[in-house]
């Protein structure tokens, strides 16, 4: 009954352990298009297509102050057709936009480029939205990885 109890111990503390290491681990992200389509086409890879009926079309998704720092580095790979911009947009707790802030225009290409953005953010901070947009009305397709935000 001794070695019962013991083994019962020993698997409570694995399991215990294990969902701690999952806890830490960073929730995966939902990205939503803006007048575009978003899909995965291989593991950690996303395909946009965006409608090409005004500017502003691409992706987006959304970061909890608690997530971030407040100087922190967004950067992502991208390769495709036309014409895109980083931006992160900053919002309160009510839901107010406070400031964007946003990388240059980039023509992408077939080869792979890494967009990256580095902000100071505002102490009322709550919600971030990050995205990918076109910078002009056309139509872009085009592909995305290895998101990561250094705080």
């Amino acid at each position: 009954m001794k070695k019962i109890r013991i083994w019962f111990y020993v698997i409570f503390v694995f399991l215990m352990i294990n969902q701690t290491v999952h806890a830490a681990e960073e929730p995966a992200r939902q990205y939503f298009g803006v007048g575009a389509k978003v899909e995965q086409v291989e593991n950690g890879i996303y395909r946009v297509t965006t409608e090409g009926k005004q500017p502003n079309e691409g992706v987006v998704f959304s970061l909890k102050a608690t997530q971030i720092g407040l100087k922190p580095t967004i950067s992502l790979d991208l390769r495709g057709q036309g014409n895109v911009a980083l931006k992160i947009q900053e919002t309160d707790a009510k839901g107010q936009f406070i400031r964007e802030t946003m990388t240059h225009n980039t023509e992408l290409s077939g080869e792979w480029q890494q967009l990256k953005l580095t902000t100071e953010l505002s102490n009322e901070l709550n919600l971030i939205d990050v995205t990918v947009l076109t910078t002009y009305q056309h139509k872009a397709s085009f592909q995305f990885k290895g998101v990561k935000v250094n705080k």
